[in-house]
């Protein structure tokens, strides 16, 4: 990655720069313009999960992908904006984390951190990490060339970018299996309403149920609902 200093986000851009993103993202972009600068217009964007991950995922613009996950992954750095660079605080972070184990009898703060922890050593944490990494990288490899051939094959992408990669696997399930993950959030989504609409009329009917039997209004067919539901 190139040391260049990416614009500095909240983005704003026009709707055409959206194609491809949900809807509910693309509402929240232009949803509340409260705190926006003097004369910004069009879709708010910035690096928080809910607006940088759709566009990462979904979003057709190549160049808004790239600018976003350079932002992202350059945030409070000494590669980022320089009033938002944090490298000082983390060597002083660090500094103090070391200060602390000491205090505290550890020989570092890996040591520390572990003492809670089912891996007794350090060593055993970077041994089962690479034993992982070994087992994973032929599958991984793997994948990823399956995802460079469909890329520059049906996306017409002939270098596959770090900020290609959620957006290709994404297109590549949908064509694999004919389902996308926004369809599966969707329904994810109508099933928590529903479980939630079930467990309200379940309250609503518990609480007829143990209410008295006279009717408020005093109406035959109440009076008549009343009889049965303490008969049975």
């Amino acid at each position: 990655m190139s040391r260049t200093r990416p614009t500095l986000l909240p983005a704003y851009v026009d709707a055409d720069r959206l194609d491809g993103l949900p809807r509910v993202t693309v509402r929240a972009g232009a949803a509340s313009r409260c705190g926006w600068p003097t004369g910004a217009t069009g879709y708010k964007l910035s690096l928080l999960a809910p607006r940088f991950q759709p566009v990462m995922q979904y979003a057709t613009d190549r160049a808004l992908r790239e600018r976003l996950y350079r932002a992202f992954h350059t945030r409070a750095s000494d590669l980022g904006s320089s009033q938002y660079d944090n490298s000082t605080l983390m060597t002083e972070l660090l500094e103090l984390r070391q200060e602390n184990a000491k205090l505290l009898q550890f020989a570092d703060y890996a040591q520390l951190s572990l003492a809670t922890k089912m891996a007794r050593t350090p060593a055993q944490v970077l041994q089962f990490l690479r034993d992982l990494a070994a087992r994973s990288h032929a599958r991984a490899q793997d994948e990823l060339t399956d995802m460079r051939e469909f890329a520059r094959a049906q996306l017409g992408i002939e270098q596959l970018m770090p900020w290609d990669h959620r957006f290709v696997a994404e297109r590549l399930r949908e064509q694999r299996f004919a389902f996308s993950d926004q369809e599966r959030q969707t329904l994810l989504h109508v099933r928590a309403r529903a479980r939630r609409a079930v467990s309200r009329l379940s309250r609503r009917c518990s609480s007829c149920a143990s209410r008295p039997t006279r009717p408020r209004c005093g109406t035959t067919a109440c009076a008549s609902i009343a009889s049965s539901a303490t008969a049975s």
